[in-house]
């Protein structure tokens, strides 16, 4: 990415809470994380309390390969890199 685009996407990130860079993962590992994540959410619990603001599932890595491998991705660490945010480290968990 250019230096032009990062520093945009920086400021989306740091305005808007969230911003989208296209092409940082792949066709089939995006494909790979719908598979997962709909199987998840078909087999795991959901909390009355979530009932109507969609699914809040916590997944930690060290159990589930595929979100591990999605917390690992390179190119989502050489982005974030190059958006100024390369000392951001994953909790262990993602929220599904």
């Amino acid at each position: 990415m250019d230096q032009k685009t990062a520093q945009a996407k920086r400021t989306e990130m740091l305005t808007d809470g969230c911003c989208v860079i296209s092409d940082i993962l792949s066709e089939d590992f995006l494909e790979e994380l719908r598979r997962e994540t709909d199987c998840l959410n078909d087999t795991l619990e959901h909390g009355a309390d979530t009932k109507y603001q969609g699914t809040h599932i916590n997944i930690r890595f060290e159990d589930n390969e595929i979100m591990r491998q999605l917390a690992e991705w390179e190119p989502s660490k050489q982005a974030l890199e190059e958006l100024g945010f390369g000392d951001f480290r994953a909790d262990g968990t993602a929220l599904i």
